[in-house]
Order: C-alpha cells, then structure tokens, then sequence
C-alpha cells in the first residue's frame, strides 16, 4: 500500500517547473502533429546553442531557457523544409513545408517507404510510397520489418501480439484493418518498448497514423471478398461517415461466413504398464458466420477539446463444426482395436458488446486523455464424440460448456512540460467477472461451475527528456490485482491470489550520423488467459483430454532490446528472462496412466535470445525486403523421452518483392523458410511458403481497386510438432488448407475517417475474456 500511495503521488506535481519556456506545436500542412522533429534555442547575439529537445507525439515541445528574451528557434525534421521563428514563451504552432527534394512526384508513384528509428519507435512512411497502394491496412502491416502474419493476425518479433491503435484509438476487432486503405495512412510507428502508460502485460505497440481529410461532407468505403481452399468463404464490409464541422458521426457494418477444412494425423505413445500406441487418422470441417456493427460519433469543441462514444457488437450464427477420424490402437505392438470416431461440435449463437466513451483535452500545458470501456460477451458450445469400436467397445460422449464475462474499465492519463522534457502519469483500473460451466452426463468427466472476479489497479509515472544528442525516457508502472476464484459459488482461497507489483522502464537512443540506435530495458507480464485459469476438461476421445490449470502463476519478463538503423537497413536484437513462463503440457490424467491430457504448465525459467537484420533497398522498379532473423531458446526443463531432440537456434530467411509495373500494376512476390527448432516443450519442424499477388486501382482517385492473391502455392505451410512427457510422446502432422485464392474488390467515394480518438482502457484485459 506504501508503494501505491508513493506512486499516485507522483501524479500531483504537474507544476510549472521552469519558469521561462518556449512552447509550441508542430503540424504538417494537413494539420497533422510532427513526431521527432528537432528544436533549438539560439542565442540571438551570436547563433550560438542554448538549449534544444524534440517534439512529442501530439508535436508539442517546451524549451527552458535561462532568461525571458527572445531567442532563434531552429525547427528541422527530415522530409520537411527547415523553419526559422525569433519568439519567447507561447509560439503557438508552427506549420512545417514538406521537402519538395524529398517528397517528388517521381517518389510518391514508386518509392518504398522511409523506415526510420525515432527514439524508441521504428516509423514506417507510408504516404507517398509504394505502400499506399497497395490495398488495406493489412497489406501494409504484412511488409514492415519485424512483423509476421496476415489478415489481422500479426506478430512482432521477439514480442509476440502487438496492441493496435489507429489514430489513438484502440482496435478491439481486426476485421477494422481491412477497412482502412493503404493511401489513407500516413505512418505506422512499431513500438517494442512500450512505456509505463500501457498495462504490463504489453510486449510492444503498433500505432497507425491516418492522413486527416479535409472537409465535410458523407463518405463510402465498401468492400467484397471472396477466399476459395477446398472450400468457399466471403467477407462484405460497407462504412459510412458523415462530417460536420466538429461533428463526425459514422457506421460500420460487416458480415463474413467463412469454412474451414483440414487434415491432421496424430501418433501419440504412452508408457504405462502396457505401452499403448494409438495413430489417428483426422478429417476437420467447421462453419461459421457472424455480423459486426459498430457506431458512434466524435465531437471536437475545439482544438484543445474533444469527446466522443462508440458501440460495437457482434453477433455470431450457430457454427458446426468437427471431424471424422480412424483410429488404430495397439498394446505392446500387437493390435488391439480400430475406432471410427465422428466428433461433432455446434457453437452456440454468440454475443459480444462493446461500448467505449473517452474525453481528451488540453488546459494550459496539461494534457488529458480519460476513457472508460464496459464489455459483455457471452458463448458456449455442446460437443457429441461417437465412437464406434471394432471390438464392441462402443461409447457416446456429450459436453456442453457455457462461459459469459462483464468488464468495467477506467483510465486516466496526465502529461505535462517538466523543465527541458515531459513529465507523464496516470492511473489504470478494471473490474472483470467470469463465468463458466462445463457439463459430462455420462460423468466420464467432472461437471464444474467455476467463476472469478478480478479487480485491476494501476498508477504509473514517466519522464522522457532530450539531453544533447540523446534522448531518455524512464518511467514505473505499480499494479495490484487482487483475484478470487469461486467454486460451484463457493470461494476458494486456496486458488484465490492477490499480486503487487512495480515494473520498471528505461529507454535510451541516440544518432551516430546515419546510425540511429536505441536501447531499452522494459519489465512485463503475462497473465494466463481465464479459460487457461478454469478447472474444466474437455473430452478429445478416449485417451485423451484437454483442460485449464487455476493454479497457473503469470509469467514475470525481463527484456533487453537493442535496436538501430542505418539508410535502408535495419537491426534489432533482443534478451529476455522469463519467470514461470507458462508451457503446454501433456501428461498423464490424474491416477490412469493409459489416460493423457493438455494442460497448460509453468516452467521456473526459460531463456529467448532474438536476432533480426533486414534490408530494403530500392533497385529501379524492384523494392525487395529481405530478412534473416534467429532465435535461440534456453530451458532447463528436459524430460527423460530417450528420443529428445537437442535445442539449436530457429533460423528464418524471408523475401518480399514488390514491382511498381507500368499501368499502375504492382505486383508482389514473397518466400520464407524457418528450420526446426524447440518452441516452449514442444519440437517444431521447419517449412516454408511461397505468396504472389496483383492489384490495379481503376476511375477518378483510384476509387476502385481490384486485388488478386494466392497464398501458399507450394502448399507448403504446416502447424506440426512433436511433444513430449515422461512416459507420453505424441506427434502431430497437420495442414490447415493454407493454399488459397483470394479476390477483393474495394470502392471509396469522398473517403474520410473517422476522428475518434477514444484510446480504451483496461486493454489487455479484454484480450484475457
């Protein structure tokens, strides 16, 4: 409690802490804020330096200065003509030219973008580069340096899932990323050292900057998208915005209905008193299908003030789903029984709300961002395993599980000038209750009703300051969780916990000339998932189950990250110590060792070590990226399987090509390959895929654009592993139809974003439910 009230003190001093300070803001001629941009005080008798600091991220900046006289204020930002101001105290906001050398006709029809290193942040300059046309938001995520993945499922390297936020505004669905077209961005910051502001569990940022319209008026952006595997999915998508003076008013709607097809093939040994091996042969199919609303408005009273609410919900159709499979099943190498198994699982109709209301603004030099965030959602699946046995050992299993969550979320956060830098606090809090039940009427497994209640308090404080030619950034985050686990609604304290602690951040960069560098040491968390948390078990087929553990601890992170850029390549190389890292594990099922489940595990330690080098030049028509990264895990946890392979480093060496062609083709041509390697308990086998693509913009503005992208022609693609227990081996192959054609159609009229600027609170949390 000491600690807290230490803390929140901190939150108070938001004084005028220098008395004489030359202020202003820096804004492009869109009037969006500069990031980065360098300021000099200047003596006035001589040009001699005085004092200097960088513009933050809404492109404010404060300068403390010995007296009240006026001095020389030089501005200069790469891409953007250098400015000259005599004045002293509030200089109001300084509109910054773009660089006509830079920023040339010639450039904007062809060149890749600037990737740059600012500070802490890895900038990606996506307007008036090659990137801009080439689609959606998610095309672009897909080609920046260090980050894996498509279709919204992105992955930062050597951090795993990034928080999304477009302009400031926290994206809750990923399906919003293929509304926002490429040359509607402006930039794309990647943040992998996080600052005290986000919840510790956060590993690392993606911030999307969007080119602000200028105007009134309605717009439309719809979209149309068919995916053809074995099987035929299709996405629609229209939005609609009107604007009006400081009112912005808009609506998204979207449906999808997707089919998945599979196969899959395990062989599982257990070692037991008979040692029993079972191959299964799996055939998978689902379908499923939701619609997706969201609608709000955003009202700017003036340049310092602004609020705003949005409602989002989706809405999910029943889903079917399952698989066929043929089991053979040995005991001490001598057959014993075939199983044909037909597992059918139907989702229920499901509901997810959303609402999110925020306020931001500015009194003098304080800065303002509150919102709150309210979260319902509710789900559940009945499951029916039919297993017909060669030698009448028949059985018919039924499952039904049903899981509901309530969220409340308030966050606050104060920024204020503090001598040559900034000072920054605030504070975090969530309620979260979770409800779930599973029931067995045959009691081949336990029924259980579980919930639990969680209540999330945070405070943080930070100050970053320019010195010199360096830039530092330090701060604290405190958190308290305070957790109580209830059993058939009777508390259990034995699985009931209560959590302090601090987090500390450190952040240092400097340019060596063209060499820009970073260093940062960053401590986090991850807390387990609450289905991870649950004591229910569900039935796969009859040696096998799969379930939560509530005795799971979060796992604690320390992470050393050295990043730096140089023109067109780019370097990062990271540490990190993992504290009960938590694991999935197979194992024996409670006092039958012929019975096996999964069960998620802490591990006392384990060690990653993360090298990455891209590189992405410009050659004529031709703007390849090339990346080659490592990855090398250090854990103690061996088990005693004779067969276990040993730890060597994961290697992966990707190309992606993009060809500005004539007629405003561009055409895309991508590979990658990663070798085997050890992930957590499990071995992991390499493969590679190959991806190619062709998209054409048509009418006035490029306002219809027509997109066509096979994905893994190779067929190449897999999500196999072999894992490994004491007395369990168990491999699994597995394709998940990953070759595929996909054909978009996009069309815009009068596009213009909306200006919400709600950035969400209690975050991690809801990616938790």
């Amino acid at each position: 409690m000491k600690k807290a009230i230490i803390l929140l003190l901190c939150m108070l001093p938001f004084y005028r802490l220098s008395a004489q300070n030359i202020s202003g803001i820096l804004t492009d001629s869109n009037r969006q804020p500069i990031e980065y941009a360098n300021i000099i005080a200047l003596n006035p008798a001589d040009s001699a330096f005085v004092q200097g600091t960088t513009s933050d991220h809404k492109g404010a900046f404060s300068i403390a200065v010995p007296d009240e006289k006026a001095y020389i204020i030089k501005v200069s930002c790469i891409g953007y003509q250098t400015e000259y101001r005599n004045g002293n105290g509030a200089i109001g906001t300084l509109t910054l030219k773009e660089d006509v050398h830079l920023i040339s006709e010639v450039e904007v029809k062809g060149q890749m973008p600037t990737f740059q290193l600012k500070g802490d942040k890895f900038v990606t300059q996506v307007q008036g580069s090659l990137l801009s046309k080439l689609g959606t938001a998610n095309d672009v995520l897909e080609r920046i340096p260090g980050i894996e993945g498509r279709q919204g499922k992105f992955t930062v390297f050597g951090k795993g899932t990034p928080i999304i936020y477009i302009n400031g505004r926290k994206v809750y669905d990923v399906s919003e990323l293929e509304k926002i077209t490429s040359d509607e961005i402006r930039s794309v910051d990647l943040i992998n050292n996080p600052g005290t502001e986000y919840d510790a569990s956060v590993k690392a940022v993606l911030k999307i900057r969007l080119i602000r319209r200028k105007g009134d008026g309605f717009s439309v952006n719809a979209t149309s998208q068919l995916s053809q595997t074995h099987r035929t999915s299709h996405y629609q998508q229209l939005n609609l915005n009107y604007r009006h003076g400081g009112l912005d008013i808009f609506t998204r709607l979207s449906f999808q209905q997707w089919k998945d097809w599979q196969q899959q093939e395990n062989n599982q040994t257990i070692k037991a008193d008979t040692v029993w091996n079972i191959r299964n042969r799996l055939h998978l199919e689902s379908d499923g299908g939701s619609t997706y609303s969201a609608s709000g408005f955003n009202y700017e009273l003036n340049e310092n003030h602004s609020f705003g609410a949005q409602y989002s919900g989706t809405f999910s159709m029943e889903g079917n789903g399952g698989w066929v499979s043929d089991m053979d099943i040995t005991a001490n190498g001598t057959a014993d029984d075939h199983i044909h198994n037909v597992f059918t699982e139907t989702a229920n109709p499901a509901r997810y709300h959303s609402v999110n209301t925020y306020y931001l603004g500015k009194v003098r030099n304080l800065d303002i961002d509150m919102n709150f965030d309210y979260i319902k959602n509710k789900s559940g699946k009945e499951q029916e395993s039919v297993e017909d046995s060669q030698i009448g050992n028949d059985r018919i299993v039924n499952t039904r599980y049903e899981a509901d969550n309530d969220l409340y979320a308030f966050k606050l956060t104060l920024s204020h000038p503090a001598g040559n830098g900034t000072l920054k606090a605030g504070t975090e809090m969530s309620w979260t209750e979770h409800r779930d039940s599973y029931v067995n009427p045959e009691h081949i497994l336990p029924d259980s009703r579980n919930s639990l209640k969680e209540a999330h308090s945070a405070a943080f404080v930070s100050y970053s300051i320019p010195l010199q030619s360096w830039y530092l950034s330090a701060g604290l985050r405190y958190e308290h969780i305070r957790n109580r686990y209830y059993v058939d609604n009777v508390y259990n304290e034995t699985q009931s916990r209560n959590y302090d602690n601090i987090f500390p951040n450190l952040s240092l960069s400097k340019a060596f000339g063209d060499v820009q560098t970073s260093l940062s040491y960053n401590a986090y968390t991850s807390r387990p998932s609450y289905s991870s948390l649950s004591s229910n078990r569900q039935y796969n087929d009859r040696f096998t189950y799969q379930g939560g553990n509530p005795f799971l601890q979060p796992t604690t992170t320390h992470d050393v990250t050295l990043n730096m850029s140089y023109k067109w390549l780019y370097f990062v190389a990271s540490y990190q110590y993992n504290k009960n890292a938590i694991c999935s594990s197979i194992e024996p099922y409670e006092d039958d060792p012929q019975l096996c489940i999964w069960i998620p595990r802490n591990v006392k330690k384990k060690q990653d070590l993360w090298v990455m080098l891209n590189a992405s030049p410009n050659i004529g028509c031709w703007h390849p990226s090339f990346s080659v990264s490592l990855i090398r895990q250090f854990m103690n946890e061996w088990t005693v399987n004779p067969d276990r392979k040993p730890y060597h480093p994961r290697l992966y060496a990707g190309i992606q090509n993009m060809f500005n062609l004539p007629h405003h083709f561009i055409l895309n041509v991508d590979g990658m390959c990663k070798s085997d390697t050890y992930e957590g308990k499990a071995w992991r086998p390499g493969f590679g895929s190959v991806h190619i693509g062709l998209s054409k913009s048509f009418l006035k503005d490029e306002a219809l654009t027509l997109q066509i992208r096979a994905f893994d022609l190779l067929k190449a693609f897999r999500n196999s592993g072999r894992y490994y227990a004491d007395s369990i081996t168990f491999d699994t192959w597995n394709y998940s139809d990953s070759r595929s054609l996909t054909v978009t159609v996009r069309y815009k009229f009068n596009t213009a974003n909306n200006k919400y600027k709600g950035s969400g609170a209690g975050n991690k949390e809801k990616s938790r439910l």
